[in-house]
């Protein structure tokens, strides 16, 4: 027989509840009555879409501000877009046991503006380049292309989602055939990036590497295979150079730039991964 001949006092300190949803029953993911009324439940929903697009149409005219006073109108158009994108891609991208990480928030939507707020237009100015209207203009809507398909594309992972998504994408800018040269823009896609003057400019250290510009791929490629000859020791195998490797290692560099150095690298080992991030922090001189 059983007999207590102690008790002790248990206080519980946190508790986390962590379940998966049930197809089958309407009440799944219900909460018991009995263990809800411990809590105070504040539920927060999202805000509507008038509310959103109010919030970054005015963060992003205080960024159209540096192209001119005639690019605030095209804040509207441009967060129009990207609400577009978001809502097609939550919509599609369900997250799954082999896809877990496909969690999107409004967050990304940001994402997308914090990456065009670094592209200064003096900066091509300084280097010799004449930006009339027409050219600010295509610069903003390359330099939107890029960060949403950074956002977004890069974190896929299989290539029937990428397909799918580029096809969001075009069938976005389909829409909007009133934008200069946007049509033209959209039949390759993947061949925009952004990202810091340095990985493509020999000797671009310090300050220089604040110039987060349009990258030309085939530039950036000369410029790493100078840095491997010069660096041998860098690495203990052979590093060989190829252009998807180079997309991924200037996407690692936008993780510097944007994201504070906070990213997650998904893939096999012995992909690359490690030796990707090693070769970005020393193209970005980190």
């Amino acid at each position: 027989m059983l007999e207590y001949k102690e008790y002790q006092h248990i206080q519980i300190a946190g508790t986390m509840r962590a379940e998966a949803i049930n197809n089958g029953g309407r009440n799944a993911c219900d909460i018991s009555p009995r263990l809800l009324r411990h809590f105070h439940v504040l539920y927060v929903s999202l805000p509507s879409e008038t509310t959103i697009k109010y919030i970054f149409s005015s963060i992003l005219q205080w960024a159209m501000n540096q192209y001119g006073p005639e690019f605030n109108r095209f804040a509207d158009d441009l967060v129009n877009l990207s609400n577009k994108i978001y809502q097609g891609i939550v919509d599609s991208m369900i997250p799954v046991p082999n896809k877990c990480h496909y969690i999107f928030s409004l967050r990304d939507i940001m994402k997308v503006f914090q990456g065009m707020i670094k592209i200064v237009p003096t900066t091509y100015v300084a280097l010799g380049e004449d930006l009339d209207f027409n050219k600010r203009r295509l610069l903003i809507y390359k330099s939107w292309i890029n960060e949403t398909m950074r956002t977004y594309y890069d974190k896929l992972i299989s290539q029937e989602d990428k397909k799918a998504f580029s096809n969001l994408m075009s069938s976005v800018i389909e829409e909007s055939k009133h934008l200069l040269e946007w049509e033209s823009l959209a039949k390759d896609l993947d061949s925009i990036y952004f990202g810091y003057s340095m990985l493509q400019e020999e000797g671009k250290i310090g300050e220089d590497k604040n110039e987060y510009k349009e990258l030309n791929l085939q530039e950036v490629m000369k410029n790493v295979e100078r840095t491997l000859e010069v660096n041998q020791g860098l690495f203990k195998k052979q590093i060989i150079i190829f252009m998807s490797a180079i997309k991924h290692m200037i996407a690692i560099g936008r993780i510097f730039a944007i994201c504070k150095f906070n990213g997650m690298l998904i893939g096999i080992g012995g992909n690359g991964r490690a030796t990707l991030s090693k070769l970005a922090c020393k193209m970005m001189d980190w």
